[in-house]
């Protein structure tokens, strides 16, 4: 995703690109490809300042690190007053995050907490829709995606990354239910989507994500939120067992004299098999806002899909998709059309016209729909 993020700033025309990655032979390769705008650099965001000291002096950062790290670096681009926008946080991070916003505030810094694909642009038609209501009751947002490949493990394959993956999977999800939040179990809440094809039917679950930490709060009035996310069956069937088992436990063990926690061993495995070819993967996102609008009960239905972008060379639509929004919403900071300062949620900052015009202009539509009830 950071490379697509890079690819897409790149295309745009962005004067200068600084690819800043704890592997930094990597960084520079994808440097190199995308021409003499682009310059690496090593960074450690297990590193307060070593990450302060890399964001200094930017026009913006665009943070697609893993999640876990989402803290620190929010922390670095408010010290260095370098506005930001992340991917965001499993909601638990997202919640840390926000206690910073009268810090940013202060500092005079603009933070966008979860910017892509969902959390990011899901956030954003969901004020769309609420805004075209008199009143908000219910917001449900649906992710699902399809893979298409010959190779014999895309059943396990990541469309990012492993850990961040396992987690929505596997941690308790949280709903906005009745006014109040609620705790899920694992993959509950079991509904099966049909999305546009390719991408077709999908078993959605819960899923713990970023939009639950906000629109319950930014969108005036809702009493019901909740997300789903799609996986094959082919996943699910490996994945349920090793939760069942506990084997994306974060406790450490003892091994030999040694300790790892069955969480970082699955996450090391899944990720040592990235060396293989990855399918070609088709993403859909619906978000569904239902409310009251002149008396009537409305559902405004929005929708809006990613594949592959050959010219890329890239076969992930949900990397093509977190990419360009995560771009275009670091190149809304910089051009300030974002101007709200604080750590906010994307619903609180971005006009949504300007984000889907802007997609528009880069092969990805979101089509609208109106459902009408008496």
């Amino acid at each position: 995703m950071g490379s697509v993020i890079a690819q897409d700033l790149e295309q745009s025309g962005v004067d200068k690109i600084i690819l800043a990655d704890i592997d930094v032979a990597k960084a520079k390769k994808v440097a190199k490809q995308l021409g003499g705008r682009c310059m690496a650099k090593k960074v450690n965001l297990a590193d307060i300042e070593n990450v302060t000291s890399c964001v200094k002096g930017a026009d913006a950062a665009a943070n697609a690190g893993w999640y876990e790290y989402n803290l620190i670096v929010t922390q670095a681009t408010i010290n260095s007053r370098v506005p930001c926008v992340d991917l965001g946080g499993l909601y638990h991070m997202t919640r840390r995050q926000l206690h910073l916003h009268k810090k940013a505030v202060a500092k005079r810094c603009t933070v966008v907490l979860g910017g892509g694909e969902s959390p990011g642009l899901t956030n954003v038609l969901a004020k769309l829709g609420s805004s075209k209501l008199d009143h908000t009751e219910t917001i449900k947002i649906r992710v699902g995606a399809r893979d298409f490949s010959d190779s014999k493990i895309h059943d396990l394959s990541f469309p990012f990354a492993v850990g961040t993956f396992l987690d929505e999977l596997s941690m308790n999800p949280i709903v906005f239910a009745n006014g109040k939040y609620k705790e899920m179990p694992p993959l509950s809440g079991e509904e099966d989507v049909r999305f546009p094809e390719p991408v077709g039917v999908n078993t959605c679950h819960y899923s713990l994500h970023s939009e639950l930490a906000t629109l319950p709060t930014t969108i005036n009035g809702v009493r019901n939120v909740d997300f789903k996310l799609g996986a094959s069956p082919e996943f699910l069937r490996t994945i349920k067992p090793l939760i069942n088992l506990g084997l994306l436990s974060r406790k450490p063990i003892q091994i030999a004299g040694s300790s790892i926690s069955p969480r970082d061993f699955l996450v090391a495995h899944f990720s040592s098999m990235s060396q293989y070819d990855e399918p070609i993967r088709h993403v859909a996102v619906r978000v569904i806002v239902r409310g009251q609008k002149d008396g009537s009960s409305i559902r405004r239905i929005y929708e809006t899909s990613a594949g592959p972008k050959h010219e890329w060379g890239l076969k992930n639509g949900t990397a093509f998709l977190t990419g360009i929004v995560a771009s275009v919403v670091a190149q809304m900071l910089v051009k300030r059309q974002i101007m709200k300062k604080g750590v906010l949620a994307p619903e609180q900052c971005i006009e949504p016209s300007l984000l889907i015009t802007q997609l528009k202009s880069r092969g990805v539509q979101v089509n609208e729909r109106v459902v009408r009830f008496q």
